[in-house]
């Protein structure tokens, strides 16, 4: 049982998965992609990708991936709204974000670090929905490059304006002995060393 973020797990890991067990036919795989992280103490998955590296407890961990949110918005928006042409310009502008008292980590805070104070039009539990919302036109999000692949979001000030934060792979040491733990581990690992453009962008 594999607990991940839900947009990366949807649109990325998912398919990898579907490829990876065409090669394990004994192997199956609980995908949890529900818009929090699970709960690994209480064994809600055998090893999990999270914002927050536990602190406490016998764990394995690495980290995964560092990755940017940059501010996004859809061509739409962008030719409907006044220019972009500095950050603090971005203070005019509209927002789709989390629901702020529903967030499932403290890191997932990242739009109060842009310096200016968002106008938060649409709040969501989930990346997809913020995505969905940002690409039909209603205001800009930040997300990670991995949001924007399908070419519906393009980027703004992206050489100014991101924030940074990483994903961190984590399992119990007892469950991480297990091999077929530490295929799926092996996995993850791989996918994100070779598809490090996901996570920041390479232009």
């Amino acid at each position: 049982r594999l607990g991940v973020p839900e947009a990366l797990g949807v649109r990325f890991i998912t398919p990898l998965l579907a490829q990876f067990l065409q090669e394990y036919p004994d192997l199956s795989v609980d995908l949890l992609v529900q818009p929090r992280f699970a709960n690994l103490a209480s064994r809600e998955a055998d090893l999990g990708v999270t914002l927050d590296a536990p602190n406490t407890g016998r764990y394995m961990v690495t980290r995964l991936a560092s990755f940017r949110l940059y501010v996004y918005g859809s061509p739409d928006y962008l030719a409907r709204h006044p220019p972009i042409q500095k950050r603090s310009d971005l203070a005019g502008h509209d927002f789709v974000d989390y629901v702020q008292d529903r967030l499932a980590s403290n890191e997932l805070n990242f739009l109060d670090e842009l310096g200016v104070n968002p106008r938060r039009r649409l709040c969501c539990t989930g990346m997809l929905a913020q995505a969905e919302a940002a690409a039909a036109g209603l205001g800009l999000m930040m997300a990670p490059p991995y949001m924007a692949t399908d070419g519906r979001l393009v980027p703004v000030l992206q050489d100014e304006v991101f924030v940074e934060r990483a994903y961190w792979l984590v399992a119990p040491v007892d469950l991480y002995r297990l091999p077929r733990v530490r295929a799926v581990w092996n996995l993850l690992r791989q996918f994100a060393e070779s598809r490090a453009n996901l996570f920041i962008s390479n232009k």
